[in-house]
């Protein structure tokens, strides 16, 4: 029975130390520009550079066309080829 107790004081410890690596490892960015091309992927135009996002899985983009001024909230790194920016959220400006 004395080893069940630390057993469960340690439990929420845990329980919380994922949740803190996820969220740092997921740190949100956002950016402002004009879609240029919007299919399987994202392509947005920002100050004369061209930035490719994926979406997330949730992302829907109904009512989002080529053209519109756009804010877009996304996770990852921003011109990474090897594993482009994942839109999470895009909104009409």
């Amino acid at each position: 029975m004395t080893d069940t107790t630390p057993m469960d004081e340690t439990a929420p410890v845990d329980e919380t130390a994922p949740a803190e690596t996820a969220a740092t490892n997921e740190e949100e960015h956002v950016i402002s520009g004009v879609v240029n091309k919007i299919g399987d992927f994202l392509t947005l135009l920002v100050d004369d550079e061209y930035h490719i996002f994926d979406f997330a899985k949730d992302l829907n983009v109904d009512g989002i066309a080529e053209g519109d001024n756009v804010t877009v909230v996304y996770t990852g790194t921003l011109d990474n080829e090897k594993t482009p920016p994942v839109a999470i959220e895009i909104a009409k400006n």
